[in-house]
């Protein structure tokens, strides 16, 4: 009976055998993975997991191989109630030491871990690579520069920098040509980037190892401004604008040039049709004068198609009273819904600031508000407006010549003005901190809007802080700026502006682009790349009567409703420039 029970028996001692030695090689879930290892500030690492050999191997990029001799590693993600020992501990792992690092599991089972640490040999790359002084970015499997539009993508300038001396570094046009050595001396380094779908190659080698790079350019922004026309005041006749003589003056009378019997073009505005000038005169005539005549106030419409000219109806616009109080009776134009907007200057002469709207270039005048500044504070409103929206729901914006830090803001909503403006206060709007001539507020986001005028450095401001965020170098934007605008091109930003030189006789138009997410950053780190426009004529006569002494001017942008760009620019006592963005 007892040899019945022997077989059985030796079965489940057997069995007792196998489990026992099961339970030697731990608990299968006990085992680290290779992306719970990582390097302590060092990235693009690989790592060798053996879990049976209980070994670590790291590779580190070839660059940070210095930092050998002081590395931490570190565990991540460790299976629930896994620990390891040591903890962030330093290391040095420099002449192929190994260390030993300890991982107790939640089931108390410790693995102890053999940790080796090497550099990875030198794959050749560029460090830092730019197009023109642009910066080349990755992309998915390339890299690409964005250029202007309006560069020369057959001579691209190449500066580079590699992650090791001894790199070299060679360039193929297509893939049936070979690499040649790449020349950066100053007489070689333009290369042909036209191909912009298929780029460049680049190949970079060093000590047997290659790299092969592919570099593309794309572009954004305006190829070129052509001029549509340009007509300069100091080469103009009397007639300068061709207008009409006005009913019932001397027939010799006509709209005259500016300069020219103080004759002030102050502001522009364009639609697709018309460009309009608001004409300011220091000294107010009237109808039936026995001496000449001349529209000391109104807006001149020139046809953009044949630069025929007229002056757009002034009925009702003032009394005989009014315009003799002295105040600039137009100083500014906007379109606005396409309808033409002016406003006259308001000061201590003239207290009231008015506003009308001409439904077209055939209607009279309307009044949209009037706001009288009063005694006090006795603002000076009027200069230059600027808007957001438009006539039935909008914001129209006057900066404040008199108070040096302040603005008003008039409200439209369902088509009434609240003539209770906002004034909003800005201290240190203004660098040197004193009144400015032609000054404006202009909106380039919610949260910064730019002030400008003739005199000062143009400032950035957040106008719900109420707080300078930036102020313009006077050496890249000289305080002769005036007349600011911004726009879009081809998914680019750019700032438009005008400037005076040889002592504000020559008048400049010069455009720049906005390269950074913010106003602030794009003006603190302007580009070199401009590109200026001249407003005084293909000569200069040093005569008095040209200078534009109160930097009064203006440039506004215009999209037709077909599409096309166009840039109208005017500077007082010098011409007008009708520029195609292309």
């Amino acid at each position: 009976m007892k040899t019945k029970f022997l077989i059985p028996f030796l079965v489940l001692a057997g069995m007792l055998v196998t489990f026992s030695a099961c339970d030697k090689e731990g608990n299968p879930d006990n085992i680290l993975a290779e992306n719970m290892i990582t390097v302590k500030n060092i990235a693009d690492i690989q790592v060798l997991l053996d879990n049976t050999a209980k070994t670590i191997d790291i590779s580190i990029p070839f660059e940070a191989k210095d930092s050998l001799s002081k590395l931490t590693i570190l565990f991540n993600d460790l299976p629930a109630g896994a620990m390891v020992a040591p903890l962030n501990a330093v290391r040095n792992f420099s002449n192929n030491q190994r260390h030993t690092y300890d991982v107790t599991f939640a089931d108390g089972e410790i693995k102890s871990y053999s940790v080796g640490v090497s550099n990875a040999a030198l794959q050749p790359k560029f460090a830092k690579l730019t197009l023109n002084g642009v910066d080349v970015r990755p992309e998915s499997n390339f890299f690409v520069a964005q250029l202007l539009a309006s560069e020369n993508l057959e001579a691209v300038k190449i500066a580079y920098e590699t992650n090791a001396t001894g790199v070299t570094v060679k360039i193929k046009n297509t893939d049936n040509d070979e690499y040649v050595a790449l020349d950066t001396t100053a007489v070689n380094n333009r290369y042909n980037f036209s191909d912009k779908l298929n780029g460049r190659k680049f190949k970079l080698e060093y000590n047997g190892a290659s790299t092969i790079v592919t570099v593309k350019v794309v572009t954004s922004g305006y190829t070129k401004i052509t001029k549509v026309w340009q007509t300069f005041a100091n080469f103009g006749t009397a007639d300068f604008y061709g207008v009409a003589p006005l009913a019932g003056t001397n027939p010799a009378t006509v709209v005259p040039a500016s300069p020219g019997t103080d004759a002030w073009d102050r502001g522009i505005a364009m639609d697709d049709n018309y460009i309009y000038i608001a004409r300011g005169n220091k000294h107010i005539q009237h109808e039936g004068d026995a001496v000449p005549v001349y529209p000391a106030y109104g807006v001149i419409a020139i046809k953009i198609s044949d630069k025929s000219a007229r002056l757009l109806d002034r009925t009702g616009m003032y009394t005989v009273a009014e315009t003799n109080r002295g105040a600039h009776g137009t100083t500014d134009v906007n379109v606005i819904g396409g309808k033409i907007v002016a406003c006259n200057l308001a000061n201590a002469a003239n207290n009231v600031l008015k506003v009308f709207v001409w439904n077209d270039v055939n209607s009279a005048p309307s009044l949209l508000f009037s706001y009288n500044v009063g005694a006090a504070p006795n603002p000076r409103l009027g200069d230059k407006f600027t808007f957001e929206g438009d006539l039935t729901n909008g914001k129209i914006r006057f900066f404040d010549y008199n108070a040096n830090n302040r603005y008003y803001e008039f409200t439209i909503t369902g088509g009434v003005v609240n003539t209770t403006p906002t004034i909003v206060t800005v201290p240190g709007i203004l660098v040197p901190a004193t009144g400015s001539t032609a000054g404006a507020i202009y909106r380039y986001s919610a949260t910064e809007y730019l002030f400008s005028g003739t005199g000062k450095q143009a400032t950035v401001f957040n106008p719900a802080t109420q707080t300078v965020t930036y102020a313009t170098d006077g050496a890249v934007f000289p305080s002769s700026q005036v007349g600011d605008a911004f726009f879009s091109f081809n998914d680019k930003k750019y700032l438009a502006y005008l400037f005076a030189t040889d002592s504000f006789k020559r008048w400049v138009l010069r455009i720049r682009p906005l390269d950074y997410p913010t106003l602030a950053e794009s003006l603190e780190k302007i580009s070199n790349k401009a590109t200026d426009i001249n407003l005084s004529g293909p000569a200069l006569a040093d005569v008095a009567n040209i200078t534009n002494g109160n930097g009064t001017g203006k440039i506004y942008v215009h999209t037709t409703s077909g599409g096309v760009t166009y840039l109208v620019a005017v500077a007082s006592n010098q011409g007008i420039s009708l520029l195609k963005v292309e």
